[in-house]
């Protein structure tokens, strides 16, 4: 019963309408569903007490509506809304005229709907102007039929309360698809500030990713046209640069995929993968800077590490926090990269001897407040990666940890999600 009244309630609605015209659609569907019933009372009743000309109505009106619903089905809603008003401007505008029997409120209800369902502004002018004079002309004549007896009052006030409770239902149904049609629009607007947010993000993420390596190339050409390097030492340092040139074209593809599949919103797509092997790959995407500065790298990462998060986030965080450390550190320096596992997952330490920071500074590291300071060797951040970085911890459900003191160095403490293993060595 219930999914029979569902269906007619949605009859002629489809995915490709409009979503006002799709509720405008069953807002009509549901005060021809309630007149059913009300027109074959009447008309029943009009059989019984022999009205000719009313039964005659009825029968037009129950036509009328049940054709109404046909044409829904037929998706022909503009012709199946025309054709409905202009029966029922017809029918209660005669009714009113021979038997006065209150239909000049079900002529006020006909006007309001066409108002709440048709845009164009010349088609509801002359449907008003239509429907007002035929409200003047049942009030000012009463033709009468010889020989049928007067509608009795309380009928006239059954036609009266069954009109406005019409009403009611169509402006409170209107109310209803303007509140939700209005959500949609701002939960749509709201998609459309985190795409943009998310948009902005990665175009941080690859200018941040890809700027450290282009300048160190550039450095060292521009090293080598000023004459500081000699052409043998340059051409020795040939296989080295193109070594460079092609790892960092390896990156700037893979984080241009990443950011492609990324433009309809950053996704967090967790999933195991061995932490050594991304952190070989962050170090040797910095191996240039190491090689300038002369900074000893020491990384300790156990094999059997597997981390369970996205790869391509972890692997942002990762570049983010050694290209800082080996920013911040002095030339001859020392970086430590380890991790260990412990009983709530996997902690990463990335340390190092470097300048590091006083209290205030550490205080607003992962807020907009922060000022990027310049490294060692006169390196400027935007300040955009630790907020990323720190987006992306908690993306993966981890968390970081900074401890710093000026003069003494930095260490960043990471805490992911390990993978579980079962006695099969099979991954869960």
């Amino acid at each position: 019963m219930l999914r029979s009244l569902n269906n007619a309630i949605n009859t002629g609605v489809h995915p490709g309408l409009p979503i006002i015209e799709s509720r405008r659609i069953k807002m009509l569907n549901i005060l021809t569903l309630i007149c059913i019933p009300v027109v074959a009372l009447f008309l029943a009743i009009n059989i019984i007490q022999n009205r000719s000309l009313l039964v005659a109505l009825n029968l037009a009106n129950f036509i009328s509506l049940l054709l109404f619903l046909l044409m829904h089905k037929y998706r022909l809603y503009h012709s199946a809304k025309l054709i409905r008003i202009a029966f029922s401007i017809i029918i209660y505008t005669v009714s009113g005229l021979f038997y006065h029997n209150g239909t000049e409120y079900c002529l006020i209800g006909t006007l309001v709907i066409s108002i709440l369902v048709f845009d164009n502004k010349w088609l509801i002018g002359i449907l008003s102007i239509l429907i007002v004079a035929a409200i003047l002309v049942v009030l000012n004549f009463n033709i009468g039929i010889p020989g049928e007896t007067q509608i009795s009052a309380s009928r006239i006030y059954i036609v009266v309360i069954f009109s406005l409770l019409l009403i009611i239902v169509a402006v409170s149904f209107f109310k209803h698809i303007q509140s939700d049609y209005q959500r949609e629009i701002e939960a749509k607007q709201q998609h459309f500030i985190i795409m943009n947010q998310d948009k902005e993000q990665l175009f941080s993420i690859v200018s941040h990713d890809i700027r450290g390596p282009l300048l160190n190339l550039e450095k060292a050409l521009d090293m080598y046209r000023s004459g500081f390097l000699e052409k043998e030492d340059m051409l020795a340092s040939t296989e080295s640069l193109h070594k460079k040139v092609s790892h960092l074209n390896n990156t700037v593809d893979a984080l241009l995929r990443w950011s492609a599949s990324g433009m309809h919103g950053i996704r967090t797509t967790p999933g195991h993968f061995p932490l050594v092997n991304l952190i070989n790959e962050v170090a040797l995407f910095f191996e240039f800077m190491v090689q300038q500065k002369e900074i000893n790298v020491r990384i300790n990462v156990p094999e059997s590490i597997i981390l369970f998060a996205d790869r391509d986030q972890v692997a942002v965080v990762l570049r983010n926090l050694l290209g800082n450390a080996l920013k911040f550190s002095y030339a001859g320096g020392e970086v430590n990269l380890f991790a260990e596992e412990a009983e709530k997952g996997v902690v990463i330490y990335i340390k190092d001897e470097g300048m590091g920071m006083d209290e205030d500074a550490r205080s607003k590291l992962f807020s907009i407040r922060q000022n990027p300071a310049y490294g060692t060797h006169g390196e400027r951040g935007s300040g955009l990666g630790l907020l990323l970085s720190k987006e992306f911890i908690t993306n993966n459900n981890g968390n970081i940890h900074v401890e710093s003191s000026p003069g003494k160095g930095t260490c960043f403490t990471l805490l992911f999600q390990k993978a579980e293993w079962d006695t099969t060595n099979t991954r869960k």
